[in-house]
């Protein structure tokens, strides 16, 4: 297993050429890094938005950027993109996590476009909840009344769903099967 920060051009770089000099090629790329930050809008604030932002979209380019000249010179590739429910059913107090998702359906689907001609093809799963420590990991903007108050039902709902939500592995796994 290699580990790498998506937020860092050089931590993407030395990761690939890794990957690379021990398989000297990449078939699959599956970006699925993602941070939230609990909070309605007004409370959240601009670098905590801009970390959402630079980690689950800004990364999942990085990564992109980083395999692309690969896979085109290999005329084949496949790019998994994990989006998310959130990035087309809007969730309140969730509006980093959810537009940041929002985009990475939309990089996607431009890109498989531009990519498909060289044998390339990417695609974008916007599962449900999945079992992740997310929220626990996840910022909690500083209160704002009346938004402290509000969002405790959904949050609370938003922690049960993904308590029962389904394991990533299923997911590719089917994604698989689709092709």
């Amino acid at each position: 297993m290699l580990t790498l920060d998506v937020r860092d051009d050089a931590s993407v770089a030395e990761c690939v050429e890794r990957v690379l000099s021990r398989a000297g090629r990449i078939d699959v790329l599956v970006n699925h890094a993602g941070v939230a930050v609990v909070g309605a809008l007004e409370e959240t604030g601009l670098d905590e938005f801009k970390n959402a932002m630079e980690t689950n979209l800004l990364g999942t380019v990085r990564m992109m950027r980083a395999v692309l000249p690969v896979m085109r010179r290999q005329g084949c590739g496949r790019i998994v993109n994990i989006g998310s429910v959130m990035g087309f059913l809007p969730m309140p107090y969730s509006a980093a996590y959810c537009a940041s998702k929002h985009a990475i359906r939309g990089l996607s689907e431009s890109v498989d476009h531009e990519v498909r001609g060289f044998g390339v093809r990417v695609i974008a799963i916007e599962p449900g909840f999945i079992r992740t420590d997310i929220v626990q990991r996840s910022p909690v903007a500083a209160p704002i009344e009346p938004y402290a108050t509000a969002r405790a039902f959904p949050m609370r709902y938003f922690q049960e769903q993904i308590d029962q939500g389904s394991r990533l592995s299923s997911l590719l796994l089917a994604a698989d099967e689709r092709g």
